[in-house]
């Protein structure tokens, strides 16, 4: 009667627990991009919603982002007090290449009051990467698309 394992026994289950590990690694590898994806996305809500309520309590924007959000964003242009002009971006997976740009405009309407325009456009909409999952994702929730997505960020009139 033997004891113990014989060398053809282990290398078998050696094959058989590699084979397992392989699927499971690639589980993780999904799920760790699907947990970026999710993280960035709600970066990207929490820098729309920092940057309205800021303009709404203040009547102006804050020519320093980091005044107005935590959200990390790369600025590639300053944004003036009355939100004529400004543009961001947001870089989810690759730090080298932007996701998201957030551009700022004053619009003038004829026969209302102006208002500051948020237009939030993606850089890819591609499924396949963290930043394609992202756009794709921000479509389907209506956040933000390729042409770009209008905001309306309007705030109180201070007199002084």
């Amino acid at each position: 009667m033997k004891e113990a394992f014989t060398q053809v026994e282990l290398i078998f289950s050696i094959v058989i627990i590699g084979i397992l590990a392989s699927f499971t690694a690639e589980k993780l590898n999904a799920t760790r991009d699907d947990a970026k994806v999710a993280t960035c996305l709600q970066d990207i809500t929490i820098f729309i919603t920092d940057v309205s309520a800021f303009y709404t309590s203040q009547g102006k924007f804050s020519t320093n982002i980091k005044e107005m959000t935590s959200v990390e964003v790369d600025k590639i242009k300053d944004i003036n007090e009355n939100g004529t002009d400004g543009e961001y971006s947001y870089s989810c997976d690759d730090k080298s290449s932007p996701t998201i740009f957030f551009n700022f405009s004053k619009i003038y309407p004829t026969n209302t009051t102006p208002y500051v325009n948020l237009k939030v456009t993606t850089q890819t909409d591609v499924q396949g990467s963290v930043d394609g999952d992202l756009g794709y994702l921000l479509g389907i929730k209506n956040l933000a698309y390729k042409h770009g997505k209008n905001y309306a960020i309007s705030g109180i009139s201070v007199k002084r």
